[in-house]
């Protein structure tokens, strides 16, 4: 299999890159105002955290994010995941409840565990559309810059020969479809899946459902098929 240029080790070179741009200064500017005035999330240790544990070369799967829990102590600088134990975010329970119907797995009485870093560390980039938010205050960050390094990201992902699933959940992911293919090489090496956000379970529960998308097993057979191992859903689960 045909893997082109090799991918840099670390992100660190791509976010180098970027953070000498104009729309990365201007948005460094603005979150040194945000911190001065007021909470933002995750904590700055945390902000490139997804980078950190899921470098270029080991990513399989991407799932888009919108924006960091806005409430204290819940966002831990990957999309959907939080380190808070004891409380599981609502939209993650909904994604954990699919993922045990199609794994025929029965959960246990009660949830406790909303840590996504094991699937980071298999492959999974869980990257947020902003890395930054204010707190109590949803999309205060949004159209400030980070938009751009996502597009960033996505493009030497796209680029790169191997297998990568994306999964786009809502209109927001959905917009990146474009994107993706206008820089996918090979698009035999690519699968993307689309369904609602997992929270219109919650806002509109009578519209069309993120329930029943079969994300989680499509994603892992099409990469078995592809000579690479799935991956181990569960494992966030029973953590």
């Amino acid at each position: 299999m045909s893997i082109g240029q090799p991918m840099p080790e670390s992100w660190d070179p791509v976010v180098n890159a970027w953070s000498n741009t104009t729309k990365a200064e201007q948005l460094k500017a603005f979150i040194r105002e945000e911190r001065s005035k007021y909470e933002v999330f995750p904590e700055q240790k945390k902000v490139f955290r997804a980078l950190q544990l899921t470098p270029p070369g080991k990513v399989k799967v991407i799932i888009i994010g919108q924006d960091p829990y806005h409430t204290p102590e819940v966002a831990d600088g990957l999309a959907f995941s939080s380190g808070k134990r004891g409380y599981v975010p609502p939209s993650l329970k909904i994604i954990f409840e699919e993922i045990c119907k199609e794994f025929e797995h029965v959960p246990i009485a009660e949830i406790r565990n909303a840590d996504l870093t094991s699937w980071a560390e298999q492959g999974v980039l869980l990257i947020n559309t902003s890395l930054t938010v204010r707190k109590g205050q949803a999309n205060s960050h949004k159209n400030k810059g980070w938009e751009s390094l996502l597009e960033t990201i996505l493009e030497v992902l796209s680029k790169d020969f191997r297998p990568k699933v994306y999964m786009l959940w809502g209109a927001e992911a959905q917009k990146h479809e474009k994107l993706i293919n206008q820089y996918t090489r090979d698009p035999l090496m690519t699968l993307i899946l689309k369904a609602p956000h997992p929270a219109s379970e919650i806002y509109k529960p009578n519209g069309k459902t993120f329930r029943n998308s079969n994300h989680f097993i499509q994603c892992n057979k099409w990469l078995q098929q592809k000579g690479l191992p799935g991956i181990n859903w569960l494992s966030a689960i029973s953590g």
